[in-house]
């Protein structure tokens, strides 16, 4: 099993312990963008934000996959949101 796969099975367990812990979303959702597992990635970093609307870091990393991905309208979004937060 790679890094990346460790790393996501720990953010698993740590999410499941603490539903409310944005950090941990966070990282799960940078250890599943390294792993090119990109909708997933969108999918926890949406919820780090949902828990915590003002983390910068959030927006940012999550404007960065939609620019991966070719959704620059979404990417703007979040990088606007993020310069805000800044």
């Amino acid at each position: 099993m790679g890094k990346f796969e460790n790393a996501i099975k720990e953010f698993q367990i740590a999410v499941e312990l603490n539903p409310e812990n944005y950090v941990a979303y966070y990282n799960y959702g940078l250890a599943l963008r390294d792993s090119g597992r990109l909708d997933e990635a969108v999918d926890k970093l949406r919820l780090s934000i949902y828990i915590k609307p003002d983390e910068l870091k959030s927006h940012f990393d999550l404007g960065v996959i939609y620019y991966t991905k070719g959704l620059l309208d979404d990417a703007v979004r979040e990088y606007k949101t993020a310069l805000a937060l800044n």
